[in-house]
C-alpha cells in the first residue's frame, strides 16, 4: 500500500516534519489549517487577465520603481501588479487603480514581502531559504541580510564560475560548484563562526530540508510563490 509523502509543519520557520498540516507544538500553539491554494485561473489569472495584462502593459510599458532601485534609469515592465493584494476580491482585482507595472526584480520583492514573511526576528546564526527557481528567494535575502553577512547561492556561483546567466546550467562545472557547496555547508553547520549565514536552496526534498535545518540549527523560510509568478520571473530573467 502506497505511503503519502512527508511535508514540512505549515508554520514558517518551523521546519518540522509531519504527515501533514501543523506539528503537535504548533497545533499547541493555536497554528490552525489555511485552505489549499487555487489554480492560477481559479484566482483570476485566466486568458481574461493575459490578455487585459499585456494591454496594461502595452500601455504602461515601464516599471514605476517602487523601491527607488533603478536609479533614475527606464526598466521595461513585465508583469501587471495589484498594488494592494486582492486576497481573492476579485472587484479589487479587476479594479484598474488598483494596478501598477513592475519589473521583474520589483515584482518579486514586493511578492517576498507580502507572501514570504517580511517581519521576522531570527534567532539562529544560519538562515535556510527554500523555494522553487523565481520564487523569490534571493530578493528575501538581499532585504533581510546586514552588512557582514554571508550568502551560499548555487545559481549565483555556477554563474559567476561559467560566465553564463543565472539558472542556465553547465553540466561539467555544476559538480565543482556543488562540491563547494558541500563544503559550505559543513563549515556553516560549525560552531564558533561569527558570521550570519543564508543559504539559498532549490531542493523540493522535504526530508532533505529537514536535514539540513538539524544539521545547521538553522531557522527556515519557504518562499510559497505560485508557479504561474516563478515562470514569468525565469521568463524574464531569459
Amino acid at each position: 500500500m502506497p505511503v503519502a509523502a512527508k511535508q514540512m509543519c505549515r508554520t514558517p520557520g518551523c521546519g518540522a516534519i509531519v504527515d501533514s498540516g501543523y506539528c503537535e507544538r504548533c497545533r499547541a500553539d493555536g497554528a490552525t489549517p489555511t485552505p489549499a491554494r487555487l489554480s492560477a485561473a481559479k484566482r483570476g489569472y485566466g486568458a481574461r487577465w493575459q490578455k487585459t495584462s499585456r494591454a496594461y502593459l502595452a500601455a504602461h510599458p515601464l516599471c514605476v520603481d517602487p523601491y527607488r532601485a533603478h536609479r533614475g534609469r527606464a526598466v521595461a515592465a513585465t508583469l501587471t501588479d495589484h498594488i494592494v493584494p486582492h486576497r481573492g476580491d476579485m472587484r479589487l482585482f479587476w479594479d484598474s487603480d488598483n494596478w501598477q507595472p513592475l519589473c521583474a526584480s520589483c515584482h518579486g520583492r514586493k511578492t517576498a514581502e507580502e507572501d514570504g514573511g517580511f517581519g521576522r526576528t531570527y534567532t539562529k546564526r544560519v538562515t535556510l531559504v527554500f523555494g522553487a527557481p523565481g520564487s523569490g528567494k534571493t530578493t528575501y535575502v538581499r532585504a533581510h541580510m546586514s552588512p557582514g553577512d554571508l550568502v551560499w547561492d548555487l545559481d549565483a556561483v555556477l554563474a559567476a564560475v561559467t560566465g553564463k546567466r543565472l539558472h542556465e546550467r553547465t553540466e561539467g562545472a555544476l559538480r565543482y560548484v556543488l562540491a563547494m557547496r558541500d563544503a559550505f555547508y559543513r563549515a556553516a553547520a560549525l560552531p564558533g563562526y561569527p558570521e550570519r549565514v543564508w543559504i539559498i536552496d532549490s531542493t523540493p526534498d522535504l526530508n532533505r530540508r529537514e536535514e539540513l535545518r538539524r544539521e545547521m540549527d538553522a531557522d527556515v523560510v519557504v518562499m510559497d510563490t505560485a508557479q504561474d509568478v516563478c515562470n514569468q520571473h525565469l521568463a524574464y530573467r531569459f
